[in-house]
């Protein structure tokens, strides 16, 4: 007789039974268990739990592999093999055969172009040489000709290679720091003959200048400024009323200001508040030279030296143009100079205005009681115009009172002016008759030569 353990299905209790009956009951609870049905039920939860625990432990030893894998890959990343590396090599080769190690290096390089890569390595080399064969020589500072006789040795240098500076101009950072001068090398290279080495001639330009040659007439109002912030400068502006913004920009807050605070370099421009918003015209002054620089839709570029007011306003092609400018030096009498000389207490209006019809310059009246100007342009005699040399004269009972000449650019910087008081000026405002120059908060100085006047009256201050 075998027997088998079984759990009654009912109460759970452990049966020991005879595996040969058909069936049992169950002798706490009575139950009638089928022997047959309990031990394939057994069967199958026994095959249940071992097929568990047997996938179960495949997993475990899976992961364990998987595991020791990681490991002995993180210990062979963190432990690599030490690849030998001959410095002393490199460096030895660098001090005695400094060509070999660069041959070396550039045939690895397989995206250099071979022209260049091969060239340099001939150069390299035949560098090397020339210095072998010196010290071979025993550095010696003799060297024999053909005739056998001793001569001083030439020591030879190769040209050093002359780098070109492509990089942006220097833009000043803090506006504090004025009057930084930034160096832009723009000058073509100039040859006397076709066997001559091109040597360049530096030029010299400040960031307003750059800042001018810079503008476009399509710039809008914030690009304007963010083309100032760029070179450094001062940017002011103000609204006309009139569909118009004005901007002034300058090295100097004060300068930049638009109602003309301070005496200085300046451009000046007017962009349309409505419409495309581009800017209209624009006004270059250089207080150092004297020059007006101005551009506008209708006109171009245009240029006024008032060094020489004769000259008058005239044409050029471009604001590098304006800027390059130099004023010739002129010692002739212009003009207003000539009229100036020719005062006397009994000219008249009409002889003034004969005297500019006859010489094409231009004579403003503002009516009776009112002084009068004679200048070369109509911009510059009209009263609030533009700056430049000119002439202005009263009258008492039709005759010439005082006359005054303004020379551009004495007269801009300290208010210097020549004068003529006749005797009738005098004896109203008790003052002397005469030629004299005037000076803002200064007593005037009498010149019996009117010539010498004129020599004064021109001198520049220093800037």
């Amino acid at each position: 007789m075998k027997l088998i353990s079984l759990k009654c299905p009912n109460c759970g209790a452990q049966l020991q039974i005879d595996a040969e009956k058909e069936f049992v009951f169950c002798e706490h609870c009575g139950t009638k268990i089928l022997i047959d049905n309990e031990i394939s039920r057994m069967q199958i939860d026994n095959a249940e739990e071992a097929g568990y625990q047997f996938e179960k432990g495949r997993q475990r030893a899976q992961s364990e592999v998987n595991t020791f894998h990681k490991a002995e890959a993180a210990q062979t990343v963190s432990s690599p093999k030490k690849k030998k590396r001959h410095t002393w090599l490199w460096v030895l080769g660098w001090i005695f055969i400094f060509p070999l190690p660069l041959t070396i290096i550039l045939v690895k390089k397989k995206k250099l172009n071979p022209i260049l890569k091969y060239g340099i390595i001939g150069v390299a080399w035949i560098i090397y040489l020339i210095f072998a064969l010196a010290s071979v020589s025993g550095g010696s500072s003799e060297t024999t000709n053909n005739n056998g006789q001793k001569q001083d040795a030439i020591a030879t240098r190769s040209p050093e290679s002359t780098i070109v500076d492509s990089s942006e101009p220097t833009v000043i950072t803090n506006p504090s720091e004025k009057d930084e001068e930034t160096i832009v090398d723009t000058t073509p290279l100039t040859t006397n003959d076709d066997n001559a080495t091109a040597t360049p001639e530096a030029v010299s330009y400040f960031p307003l200048d750059q800042f001018f040659m810079s503008l476009s007439p399509d710039l809008t109002r914030d690009q304007v400024e963010d083309l100032a912030k760029q070179y450094g400068l001062f940017c002011k502006n103000r609204n006309t009323g009139a569909g118009t913004y004005t901007y002034r920009i300058a090295m100097e807050a004060d300068i930049a200001k638009t109602n003309d605070y301070k005496k200085g370099s300046f451009v000046s421009l007017s962009i349309a508040s409505i419409g495309n918003k581009n800017i209209k015209d624009i006004k270059y002054f250089n207080a150092e030279k004297m020059i007006v620089g101005t551009w506008n839709r209708d006109k171009g570029y245009q240029l006024n030296d008032l060094n020489n007011p004769q000259i008058g306003m005239f044409d050029v092609s471009s604001a590098e143009e304006i800027i390059e400018y130099e004023p010739p030096i002129d010692k002739n009498i212009n003009l207003l100079e000539e009229l100036l000389l020719s005062a006397n207490d009994e000219m008249t209006e009409d002889d003034i205005k004969l005297f500019a019809d006859q010489h094409s310059i231009t004579y403003v009246s503002r009516g009776s009681g009112n002084e009068k100007t004679v200048a070369y342009t109509f911009s510059v005699a009209d009263k609030g115009g533009d700056s430049g040399s000119k002439i202005t004269f009263a009258l008492i009972d039709g005759k010439l009172s005082r006359m005054t000449y303004y020379y551009y650019p004495s007269n801009y910087w300290d208010g210097t002016c020549a004068n003529y008081y006749s005797a009738s000026y005098a004896a109203k405002y008790g003052t002397q008759a005469g030629f004299c120059l005037s000076k803002t908060k200064s007593d005037p100085v009498y010149y019996e030569d009117p010539m010498k006047l004129i020599e004064d009256v021109r001198a520049i201050p220093s800037i």
